[in-house]
């Protein structure tokens, strides 16, 4: 029995140092897969760059060749292709926290510990949404001719929570404005004579 259970606490050992013998290789593999992270989605922001770009002069073509350049149309067309790619930004952007998130949740205070020693820190931050940041400003800003100005509806600053809010904010503002509802317009109905009444109790006073 004695060495059963010796045999046991050896193996829980060995297995245990095997675990922390795989720490620095795990950790350097974290790190480096962090940064291919960040290098992927500054690659999809230069490439999506480059399409917005492209985009949005054809769609101007379209619209000079329609004669209608330069108006609101014009102005709400360029805007949507600029949501369109600060939409794709954010599903990108989130996808890349979410893996990041996902190799964070493996590590355990071993890594922790090995980070510590060897002065690493903790698992790497995604660099490129500070860095790709005056490039998705551009994007936000409003398409404008002169006078006609639209705001580019920005995917990245709203959820659904605010979606929520703004739909009972107007649901409330529009039963302020119809109290009684369906019913009370019914009501109203019936009470007020129609011209036909109206008339024949004209007439029954006259008589």
């Amino acid at each position: 029995m004695e060495l059963f259970v010796a045999a046991l606490a050896g193996g829980a050992a060995g297995a245990a140092i095997a675990a922390l013998a795989r720490v620095p290789s795990q950790v350097r593999a974290h790190n480096r897969l962090v940064a291919e992270y960040d290098d992927e989605l500054g690659n999809w922001v230069a490439d999506e760059a480059l399409r917005q770009e492209r985009e949005l002069k054809r769609t101007t073509r379209r619209f000079a060749e329609s004669g209608e350049q330069g108006g609101k149309g014009h102005a709400r067309a360029l805007a949507q292709v600029k949501e369109e790619s600060l939409r794709a930004y954010r599903d990108s952007e989130l996808a890349a926290k979410h893996r990041r998130r996902a190799l964070r949740d493996t590590e355990g205070w071993q890594h922790d510990l090995w980070r510590w020693v060897t002065v690493r820190g903790q698992l790497p931050p995604l660099r490129t949404a500070r860095k790709v940041k005056p490039i998705i400003d551009a994007w936000r800003e409003p398409v404008s001719f002169g006078e006609v100005s639209v705001q580019v509806n920005d995917p990245t600053s709203r959820d659904l929570d605010e979606i929520l809010a703004e739909l009972a904010r107007k649901q409330a503002s529009g039963e302020g404005e119809h109290p009684l509802g369906a019913e009370g317009s019914e009501g109203e109905r019936r009470a007020s004579p129609s011209a036909g009444e109206r008339t024949a109790g004209q007439v029954a006073q006259r008589s």
